[in-house]
């Protein structure tokens, strides 16, 4: 095996952090809060510009709110560049990010953004196998908020 070549569990870890975006983007799609939180942690957080849930409830209104009203017809789109794999329990995902709203076929270049994601999967008897969370990089791109949109 080549030194940097993922090793099978690594490529699993990959495969289940890629269908966790796939999970969360869909729920987003349909509009659906509940769907949307259904992987994250109770103790989940989201610290993003203008925006900081506390926990898995928070997170859920803040969506709920959003699809009842700006972000209603909306969807996410997150394209990962970059997948670590750490211990075979943590991944940190570095993606390029944004929110088409109702009607747009293409993310405008202004609302794109780099995020980053820490995934964690919690070990031991009846916990939640997986928790995702979201937080600004460095290299995130701010930009003005003409819809109010807070997520």
């Amino acid at each position: 095996m080549l030194e940097n070549e993922p090793t099978d569990a690594q490529s699993e870890a990959t495969d289940e952090v890629r269908s966790l975006f796939g999970e969360i983007y869909a729920a987003w799609a349909d509009n659906d809060a509940d769907a949307f939180v259904a992987s994250y942690r109770d103790d989940a957080t989201v610290v993003m510009p203008r925006a900081y849930h506390r926990d898995k409830q928070e997170i859920r209104s803040s969506m709920a709110a959003g699809f009842q009203g700006p972000l209603k017809g909306s969807r996410a789109v997150d394209e990962p560049l970059s997948i670590r794999v750490i211990g075979g329990h943590t991944a940190i995902v570095v993606s390029r990010a944004g929110i088409l709203m109702a009607g747009e076929a293409q993310l405008p270049v202004d609302r794109e953004v780099i995020a980053t994601w820490d995934w964690f999967e919690r070990m031991g008897a009846g916990s939640s196998p997986r928790m995702p969370m979201r937080r600004p990089t460095e290299n995130r791109v701010e930009e003005p908020n003409p819809q109010g949109v807070r997520c």
